[in-house]
């Protein structure tokens, strides 16, 4: 009798530990199907010039516990340029996926070089994207459509059903493409230690005092790709409000700008055990109020930092946006406003000032949704995703 346990192998090609997002929601991803009892081998490029860790010093390092987690590490060209490191990862791990074909129920990416190869080496293959890559960059319009009615292709995994619906429209069968929402870790968020006392513990304090008054806070990149400019001059229009900005890593356009605006302060980029308290500490989680990073940037689909507010309880400021429309409901978990309307967001920031209850009716709205959104739930859901495309091995039950 086989082994019934689904076991999966992650291709990725960054180099980790770092703090760019994406690496926090893979680990996220991978712990949580390793908790739900699949076997998970993350294929990494190995690194010609720093040490690389192993399993246990990322889970330490990301805070995820992922009991089934090995770490493969592949001969690569790392550190080096990015347009010759990725497709050489790619070339690598599919060699790897063919050789352990027989040891891998299916193969896993979120990169579409290593998505591509494997399909050529014909491997079994999901793939998981938030970009909306066939309005981005219209010239690999037919490279996705090839690969997504491949045999071996068994599925899409979306962040957002307004990214899904590109791949739609390129013909692929929608059976092939599921929408399936990050999440959050609950444990972070399981003890709410209230305003003043987040503040407390964040610093935000003046003469051992916490510093009183709304407190606006966006977490996350800080540069102006993300819409910062905007939360910049709406703190010039509300000297009366604070707003923080935390997740800065250096001395850039928005942290020069800041310098000169009383009312704003920057914070640097907070561990993930750090940065819930950020969150308590706030009145209002703001997403900067602009399509910037939608609509131009194209780098920021339903934000990750979305189900961070949401599990916060505390009220969510942002646009009215095709993107978090998915979960985001004006005057029921959230306040929204049209996108780069300074006029209309100065407005919107007045009302929440001067309307606790307000406030209060949509923190807890927030709070409600955020309830079916934790990453074990979503790990269940990529589950059910990969059998009903036909995988028939099954989470082990040992775990």
């Amino acid at each position: 009798m086989t082994d019934p346990s689904l076991r999966l192998a992650y291709l990725f090609d960054q180099r980790l530990p770092c703090t760019a997002t994406d690496t926090e929601q893979v680990l996220n991803t991978l712990a949580a199907l390793s908790r739900a009892g699949v076997e998970v081998t993350l294929t990494l490029p190995r690194d010609w010039v720093r040490a690389d860790v192993n399993s246990e010093a990322l889970q330490e390092y990301y805070q995820v516990s992922c009991p089934t987690l090995t770490v493969k590490r592949l001969r690569s060209l790392s550190p080096g340029p990015r347009w010759l490191v990725k497709p050489a990862h790619a070339l690598r791990a599919a060699l790897f996926g063919r050789l352990s074909k027989d040891k891998y129920h299916l193969f896993y990416t979120r990169n579409a070089p290593a998505m591509v190869t494997a399909l050529l080496f014909g491997l079994p293959v999901i793939y998981e994207t938030y970009r909306p890559w066939p309005i981005q960059i219209r010239a690999l319009r037919g490279l996705f459509r090839w690969a997504m009615k491949h045999k071996r292709f068994i599925g899409g995994v979306f962040h957002s059903d307004f990214a899904r619906q590109t791949y739609v429209e390129l013909g692929v069968d929608p059976h092939r493409l599921a929408v399936i929402h990050n999440g959050f870790d609950p444990i972070r968020f399981s003890e709410d230690p209230g305003v003043d006392e987040a503040r407390r513990l964040c610093g935000l304090t003046q003469e051992d005092e916490p510093i009183s008054g709304l407190v606006v806070a966006y977490t996350g990149r800080v540069n102006m790709n993300k819409g910062l400019g905007i939360v910049l001059e709406l703190a010039e229009l509300h000297p009366d409000v604070t707003f923080l900005i935390v997740g800065s890593e250096g001395e850039g356009e928005v942290e020069r700008r800041a310098q000169a605006i009383d009312n704003v302060i920057i914070k640097p980029w907070a561990t993930y055990d750090e940065l819930p308290a950020y969150l308590f500490a706030a009145d209002i989680l703001m997403v900067p109020p602009s399509q910037g990073p939608l609509a131009k940037v194209g780098n920021t689909v339903l934000p990750m930092k979305l189900f961070q507010y949401l599990a916060a309880g505390r009220t969510i400021f942002a646009p009215a946006a095709p993107d978090t429309a998915e979960l985001l409901k004006d005057q029921d978990n959230a306040y929204l406003v049209p996108a780069d309307n300074l006029e209309a967001a100065s407005r919107g920031i007045h009302a929440l000032k001067s309307e606790p209850e307000l406030r209060e009716r949509l923190a807890q709205g927030a709070k409600v949704t955020s309830e079916s959104l934790s990453w074990d739930s979503r790990a269940q859901k990529i589950i059910t995703f990969i059998q009903g495309r036909g995988i028939n091995a099954s989470p082990s039950k040992e775990s």
